[in-house]
């Protein structure tokens, strides 16, 4: 019995041959594999993304650096990000719903430690998505321990090259989808490991790291469904056994739904989703909505497959609604029925492609708004998981259809595989570094997107926005004015595809900037024909006559201005001045008098009721009703305490009543506010000339 013990334990020591092998599953991790290609994986995730390392803020990272006030707090304000909304610290009256303290944790750390600084972010998430690259390399070694290891290698490096990436790595704000995958990937790696090692710590950490991607977004939650299919595919596990390692990790999800839940004040908020955060709440019914959906979901089949060409904007109008009649709706539920009919054809042969089949459509459910809709339509980096089901399918079915066995672990030619694979990363290369400069700032991003996206509307807006802020902080006139004409060609665009009041409204801003009053007021009326009580627009048209110095139609809108918003402080000074310069007085007084009420320490109606209060006194003097007139000066300065005009009036009527000495202060009381005016130095000169 020894010699038999003692044989038993020699026999396993050739195991240690197959550990070498490059095709050795799990013990692969052993070989000299193990760092030099994970390191050549990394390097070329870093050369491929590195030019991102120049961009600068885009589109919505203000959202989770500079704009937001717990991230500039730092980690004073570490409990707020658990306690609050992930947008909350941007916007406390936004509506939208999110939950993803974890991935606003890496901000602050990175802010508390470097600052704010658009290149640092962008190395963290070239960095992040370097490491979920190679992790990815360690997980496909288990689970396609069978497959010949350039089948392994080709899967990771298409995930690693695939453009449709670009946003989730050239977006700072998109790191929450990075770090969930990268915990969820962790996560799935450790339980698989723990099936092959049995160490009850692997379990417990892969239980964890599952936790964690929870906290960076909530499309992890789709992940609770992955952990039994990689049970059920690449073990040998009974079912019973999956259920019972699958059930901790429901209930972290259900734990996690509870604490969202205690944080924010709905789990949804589909009734107040606009369409153009989606497209879909533009669909007359439920039909439309649900074939536009699938329309939807096709695409993004189809961009897995062919990611060219790629906008970061997919909103209203550039995907449009369409009823079941469409083409795109109906070929797109056939090819999801038949995808799924074939997963569930394939799953008690534990095929590959169910798989993955089911890993797609299970990590797209949430974003494809076929059940809940989001704040989005359609978007790019909703991709960034799913994508993972076509780079593992792409190199097995290519190695079919060239005839070699992904089964087999040695091929004689190799080179059948490696050249249309090499061609293929090429290709993405070609696409991806363009790609990621155009995320270098705002204007890069929001040009190429009305190049693509031609008739989203809010893809013009956005450029429109820049343009006019360019306008606005240019000192060169000329080039101030061809701002403005592309901000209002843009805004004419974007209004052909959506018509809106607030749109008119900016249209004519800018046709006002440009000195076309006309234009402008033609705007501001059409506008005011849409939407009668738009306060502002009223405001706007009465400014323009009152500049014009046409009084009373300033009058007509600034009263139509209060009347749409009673609270408007800025509509009744306006009528008060206009009053003022028609010499209207008395009504002068009930206006500046109303907002007074409601602002009594309003510095520009003071400031109008002590020029008025100045005029009235002027007349009284040149009438020489002196008395009178020191009333109003007074009256004057009491509104305006620095009223130069007040103060040197109320001298001149002492010093015609012959108070020399009243005079005389007075004039210093001026001086002392304005030391160089030649007026009071003159009147001080002659009254002690005279004197």
């Amino acid at each position: 019995m020894a010699s038999n013990k003692k044989g038993i334990t020699q026999k396993q020591i050739p195991v240690k041959k197959n550990l070498k092998s490059p095709q050795g599953g799990a013990g692969v991790n052993f070989s000299r594999e193990k760092y030099f290609i994970p390191a050549v994986i990394f390097l070329l995730c870093l050369l491929l993304y590195g030019n991102t390392l120049w961009d600068y803020y885009t589109l919505d990272d203000e959202i989770v650096t500079f704009k937001n006030e717990f991230i500039i707090k730092g980690f004073s304000a570490l409990k707020d990000i658990f306690a609050q909304g992930s947008l909350y610290g941007w916007n406390k009256a936004t509506y939208v719903q999110q939950y993803r303290p974890l991935t606003l944790f890496s901000f602050m750390a990175e802010v508390s430690m470097f600052g704010l600084n658009p290149h640092i972010s962008h190395l963290f998430n070239i960095l992040l998505f370097a490491g979920t690259v190679v992790l990815l390399y360690f997980f496909l070694q288990r689970i396609l321990k069978n497959y010949n290891q350039a089948i392994i290698i080709a899967a990771t490096l298409l995930f690693a090259f695939h453009p449709i990436h670009t946003e989730d790595i050239a977006s700072i704000k998109s790191r929450d989808e990075i770090l969930a995958l990268l915990f969820g990937l962790t996560s799935f790696y450790y339980i698989m490991l723990y099936q092959d090692k049995k160490k009850n710590s692997y379990y417990f950490f892969s239980l964890i790291v599952f936790f964690a991607s929870l906290f960076c977004k909530e499309s992890a939650l789709t992940f609770v469904a992955i952990i039994p299919l990689l049970l059920y595919f690449f073990t040998s596990l009974d079912m019973k056994k999956i259920a019972s390692q699958s059930l901790p990790y429901i209930g972290l999800a259900v734990i996690y739904l509870f604490i969202r839940s205690r944080v924010l004040q709905s789990m949804t908020f589909e009734s107040q989703i606009g369409i153009m955060d989606n497209s879909l709440m533009a669909a007359k019914n439920g039909a439309d909505r649900m074939a536009t959906s699938f329309v939807f979901l096709g695409k993004y089949i189809y961009m897995t497959i062919i990611p060219y060409p790629l906008s970061y904007d997919y909103s209203y109008n550039q995907i449009p609604i369409v009823s079941w009649g469409n083409i795109k709706a109906i070929l797109s539920l056939l090819v999801t029925v038949a995808l799924i009919a074939f997963m569930i054809w394939g799953v008690r042969k534990k095929s590959i492609y169910s798989f993955l089949i089911a890993l797609f459509f299970i990590t797209i459910f949430i974003s494809s708004n076929l059940v809940v809709k989001i704040a989005s339509s359609f978007a790019e980096r909703f991709l960034y998981v799913p994508s993972l089901s076509v780079c593992i399918a792409l190199p097995i079915l290519a190695a079919k259809a060239l005839r070699l066995n992904p089964l087999q672990l040695t091929w004689k030619n190799k080179n059948k595989f490696y050249i249309p694979m090499a061609c293929l990363l090429i290709i993405c290369t070609v696409i991806v570094i363009p790609r990621n400069a155009q995320w270098k700032n705002n204007f890069t991003l929001f040009s190429s997107g009305v190049v693509v996206s031609l008739n989203s509307a809010r893809a013009h807006r956005f450029l429109e926005f820049q343009y006019a802020d360019s306008a606005a902080n240019s000192k060169d006139s000329a080039k101030k004015l061809e701002y403005y004409s592309l901000a209002i060609r843009e805004t004419k665009r974007a209004i052909e595809i959506n018509m809106g009041a607030d749109w008119l409204y900016d249209l004519g801003g800018y046709y006002k900037a440009e000195g076309h009053g006309d234009s402008a007021i033609n705007i501001y009326k059409r506008v005011l024909q849409l939407q009668p009580n738009y306060s502002v627009v009223s405001n706007s048209l009465g400014v323009i006559y009152f500049n014009e110095a046409k009084y009373d139609s300033a009058v007509k809108y600034f009263t139509m201005s209060y009347n749409a918003d009673p609270n408007s402080l800025e509509a009744l000074q306006n009528i008060g001045a206009s009053y003022l310069f028609e010499k209207n007085y008395p009504q002068v007084f009930h206006y500046d008098s109303l907002v007074l009420k409601k602002d009594p320490n309003n510095k520009p109606t003071l400031s109008n009721l002590a020029v008025l209060c100045n005029n009235i006194g002027m007349e009284y003097f040149n009438t020489n009703q002196l008395d009178k007139a020191l009333e109003e000066f007074s009256l004057s300065l009491k509104y305006d305490s620095n009223s130069l005009y007040a103060i040197g009036n109320i001298g001149a009527i002492y010093r015609k009543m012959g108070n020399i000495e009243m005079a005389r202060r007075y004039y210093q009381k001026g001086l002392s506010k304005a030391p160089q005016n030649e007026i009071f130095i003159k009147n001080l000169q002659s009254l002690n000339g005279s004197h």
